[in-house]
């Protein structure tokens, strides 16, 4: 074999070969007496478009051409400006074809469908930061964005009520306004969804989840006063093979695959790595040369971590977006996973450092202000220990959340800061083989009160460094060795106040450590002292 399938040609190949090929799909065409209008979506990329010649070109457009050649129809365009002018036209007889479409009960009052054509996975788009989505109904105060006049609306205003719908002109708009945070998530084609966020470089965008049942099973649909058409093409349909196919959507999206992988993206992600490793080094002698010299550099440092935080960030994000992509497209038994998930785990490191820095330096501006929102306490408790586990993946975390807590209301940003801190720090100095606990539970005869604690079976704090370790910059003796900048539980500190809570430790030397953190369920916004 001269070439090795990519990620997508693989989901795409699996859902294609679900088309069974007849064994009559050599059979004699079947012609048609007269020239059939079809409409189609203008702007569908790479599926179908209009060109500026007026011509249909895409991976629609080569499918029905190969259906109806080999079916014997004889079709004409019938241009329209946008996909519900598609649809009116076809529903007004002005065409006779619809060129790839779900079928759904509110078309089935005008049209009949060939069997699929192409089938594609639909699949949940949001920002990068979202929580993984395993059910579209557990969601609330969630905003979907969708193009007009696509079958998704329907499906999805009839499934899930529970999440607010807004329209937009087409596909790229989408997934722009989930990019801007102006929608929390979109549902889209896969293959659009790869092609659209490659060619615009929305790396801020991930792949968040898929919902059961919501393939797309892309038709023709024929007017219901001429089925003997529909008939016709479901031969043609019938005699298009899976390698066809392939061949066909291979012609529209570039993806070059040989027998040895191909190192180019991957030497730059590595070289892009190393150059904000050595930053960061720098970066960190710049701390312990202040440390030195702090009462003259005080001022200067937070200025100096600000730019440099704000400077990283971007590239890191950029860093952990490509090995995301990498990571997808290998197979899960490439040797190559195990660098690309070392990088992964590099950036999630250097990203979570630099939070770190940045948050330090926002809490400490006159006048800040937590941005509280409705938290959904599993979520965030499940969403930590999944980022936490990116950083350490040798360790493991169990979770003890209790039933039925309530929502919290608390700024989302600063209180995922504050548990990975502490469980950040549990995995550091805690054996592989001993598993780091986090519980979350409503405190026992004060209702109003939501608890987190992270205990672990590590090396625990000595007694005489216990009333020092929130201090900022202080790591004590155990810590020799070890990654930080001595800023975590400082954070831990400030962020609970932030919130009118507290933070308790219990530690034993040789024997393991528990912090635990009571904040109200609803709070007050509190100014903190710099400590």
């Amino acid at each position: 074999m001269t070439t090795k399938t990519t990620c997508l040609k693989w989901l795409t190949i699996v859902a294609l070969a679900c088309i069974a090929v007849p064994s009559h799909a050599q059979e004699r065409a079947v012609q048609q007496p007269s020239t059939i209008r079809f409409c189609v979506d203008p702007d569908w990329s790479p599926f179908e478009v209009i060109d500026s010649q007026g011509q249909h070109r895409g991976i629609a457009a080569d499918l029905l051409a190969l259906a109806a050649k080999r079916s014997g129809v004889g079709m004409e365009l019938f241009p329209t400006k946008d996909w519900p002018e598609s649809l009116a036209a076809s529903k007004a007889g002005h065409c006779q074809l619809l060129s790839l479409l779900n079928e759904t009960p509110a078309r089935n009052e005008w049209l009949v469908f060939t069997q699929p054509i192409l089938v594609d996975e639909n699949v949940l788009v949001t920002r990068e930061e979202h929580a993984f989505i395993a059910d579209l109904a557990g969601l609330e105060n969630h905003t979907m964005v969708l193009p007009k006049g696509t079958s998704i609306e329907e499906r999805v205003r009839r499934d899930f009520p529970n999440i607010k719908i807004t329209i937009t002109d087409s596909e790229s708009e989408a997934l722009a306004m989930v990019s801007e945070r102006k929608a929390d998530l979109t549902m889209r084609s896969l293959i659009v969804a790869a092609y659209t966020i490659k060619r615009q470089g929305w790396f801020n965008l991930k792949i968040a989840g898929q919902v059961p049942g919501y393939a797309n099973l892309l038709r023709v649909g024929v007017i219901k006063n001429q089925p003997q058409l529909r008939d016709a093409l479901n031969k043609g349909v019938a005699s298009i093979t899976p390698m066809e196919r392939q061949h066909i959507i291979d012609q529209h999206i570039t993806i070059n695959a040989t027998t040895q992988i191909d190192y180019g993206p991957l030497k730059l992600i590595v070289g892009v790595f190393a150059l904000v490793l050595i930053t960061s080094l720098f970066w960190l002698a710049k701390v312990n040369r202040a440390k030195r010299l702090a009462e003259q550099t005080s001022a200067q440092q937070q200025k100096f971590i600000s730019m440099l935080s704000h400077e990283v960030r971007t590239p890191l994000a950029v860093i952990d977006a490509a090995a995301q992509v990498l990571i997808q497209c290998l197979p899960t038994d490439a040797i190559e996973r195990g660098p690309v998930n070392r990088i992964r785990r590099g950036a999630a490191r250097l990203a979570y450092f630099f939070d770190n820095c940045l948050t330090v330096d926002r809490i400490d501006t006159p006048n800040f202000t937590t941005q509280d929102a409705t938290i959904d306490i599993a979520q965030l408790v499940t969403w930590s220990a999944e980022n936490a586990t990116l950083m350490s993946p040798d360790h493991s975390i169990v979770l003890d959340i209790e039933p039925g807590l309530p929502a919290l209301q608390a700024d989302q940003v600063l209180l995922r800061i504050m548990l990975l801190n502490l469980l950040s720090n549990a995995l550091k100095y805690s054996p592989a083989t001993s598993p780091v606990l986090l519980r979350a539970w409503r405190k026992p005869g004060s209702p109003a009160l939501c608890c987190f604690s992270v205990e672990d079976k590590g090396k625990g704090i000595p007694a005489d460094e216990i009333d020092l370790i929130f201090e900022k910059y202080q790591r004590g003796r155990l810590a020799e060795g070890e990654p930080g900048a001595g800023l975590g539980l400082t954070l831990v500190s400030r962020i609970a106040e932030l919130h009118g809570g507290t933070v308790d430790v219990v530690s034993q030397h040789g024997q393991g450590t528990q912090f635990m953190v009571e904040i109200p369920f609803a709070h007050q916004n509190a100014r903190i002292g710099n400590k």
